[in-house]
């Protein structure tokens, strides 16, 4: 972990402004084509969930901005790698629960499916209580519908900046496998040309497998 230089930080008049916002996060959402990636997870025997879960971190890991996070007004620290905080099926009716105890860093993309599936299977409170750690981002799936757009609940705290990634159930459009994929983050943080980079680079990566 490293602290930002904040006089020297070309964003830095962005985050003043921005973070005077009761609500200072933005999100916006697209279609990624999982084509290729879906073929290539079942050809593999991957489940497609944690295994796009471990696409959207590794790009975590080369955008960096979505690995800033703020520590008071006049502070702004930037982590090595995050984790993700997933939920997951609990039970009927629509039950979840919100999986924080497995990391990508250092893994394949078959050890993280293992160990998300495990961490998963041995977690039984469904939404810990303990103070959650912002060296992370929230992800989550809606499989059971196509969404055009999705909005995230968070905490007007202007320290509330971690960044949240979702996507809905794929389907078929033209020959190609889309699906809704849906960004959020805090714009005293990155702007959506920041957003853009994270999602052409998870677009690339899935392609290159």
């Amino acid at each position: 972990m490293r602290e930002l230089d904040l006089a020297s930080w070309p964003f830095q008049e962005h985050y003043r402004f921005f973070r005077q916002m009761d609500f200072q996060m933005f999100h916006i959402c697209v279609n990624i084509d999982v084509t290729h990636f879906l073929r290539y997870t079942k050809e593999r025997g991957l489940p497609f969930y944690p295994a796009m879960i471990y696409a959207a971190m590794r790009g975590t890991d080369e955008i960096e901005e979505f690995r800033y996070r703020t520590r008071g007004p006049d502070r702004v620290i930037v982590h090595d790698y995050l984790h993700p905080g997933f939920t997951d099926v609990a039970g009927e009716g629509g039950l979840f629960k919100m999986v924080r105890s497995v990391g990508h860093h250092g893994l394949s993309m078959e050890q993280f499916c293992r160990r998300a599936k495990e961490a998963s299977a041995s977690q039984q409170q469904m939404l810990p209580r303990e103070p959650e750690p912002d060296d992370m981002i929230f992800i989550t799936c809606l499989p059971w519908i196509s969404f055009t757009d999705l909005g995230h609940t968070i905490s007007l705290d202007p320290e509330s900046c971690v960044p949240q990634v979702s996507w809905g159930k794929y389907f078929v459009q033209n020959g190609r496998t889309l699906l809704p994929f849906s960004v959020q983050v805090s714009h005293a943080l990155m702007a959506g040309y920041h957003v853009a980079k994270y999602i052409d680079w998870v677009q690339q990566y899935i392609d290159s497998l």
